[in-house]
């Protein structure tokens, strides 16, 4: 004999509850994607690193910027770094802080 389910359950667990994100979320990433093509990079948490210390140092100097702000306020703050060639020690920076921060995180595991 084989066991039936029905077909009420079974619908229930194929829906999926979906939401919109956080608008300043969706503007970090338009943000993190314009760094990526611009500078050629691949993705990864070394790049996102990189691109939210430009968004976040715009954002401590304009706090109650509206997320469009902050995207229109970090791109001039991007391009203002690109045309004085800090970029690339930037990036190295943004390097250096995943490499630290995965080097905590093993040793606090390891503990």
């Amino acid at each position: 004999m084989s066991k039936k389910t029905s077909k009420k359950s079974s619908k229930k667990g194929s829906k999926k509850m979906s939401r919109e994100l956080p608008p300043a979320i969706v503007k970090g990433n338009e943000f993190k994607e314009h760094v990526q093509k611009d500078m050629g990079l691949k993705g990864g948490p070394v790049l996102m690193t990189f691109s939210y210390m430009i968004w976040n140092e715009f954002k401590g100097k304009n706090a109650n910027a509206s997320p469009d702000e902050l995207l229109k306020g970090a791109m001039e703050l991007y391009n203002n770094y690109k045309k004085q060639g800090k970029l690339e020690s930037m990036y190295k920076e943004a390097e250096k802080r995943f490499a630290d921060k995965k080097a905590a995180k093993k040793a606090a595991k390891e503990q």
